[in-house]
């Protein structure tokens, strides 16, 4: 990744875990789109579709079927087989922060 795109993504993370107005209004965006069904909840598919696309954006492998499978597992708090809006914000900061500890921790 280059320096310019590794600032600007460090930046955009900073921000998503200071700025609670700023993270809601981008973890509402990132769950609308990914509701491909608009069932108001996430199925096993659609957050393996969106952790695609957000690490595919950040060129970082996709972790292995059985590690997407304990995530899911371990968001869907209600066990109900599906990520609710509220376990879809706990999920979203959880990858947010894990993600920007991967990419910057040797920065700190």
């Amino acid at each position: 990744m280059d320096k310019d795109r590794s600032a600007k993504i460090k930046t955009n993370m900073e921000k998503l875990l200071n700025d609670e107005e700023f993270f809601q209004e981008q973890v509402e965006n990132a769950f609308d789109s990914t509701d491909a069904d608009s069932s108001e909840n996430l199925d096993y598919e659609e957050l393996k579709k969106w952790i695609t696309r957000a690490f595919g954006a950040l060129g970082i492998d996709l972790p292995d079927e059985e590690i997407l499978k304990t995530t899911f597992t371990t968001f869907d708090r209600n066990s109900d087989g599906t990520i609710c809006k509220k376990e879809f914000d706990v999920f979203y900061k959880c990858i947010i922060q894990s993600l920007y500890n991967l990419l910057f921790a040797s920065e700190q």
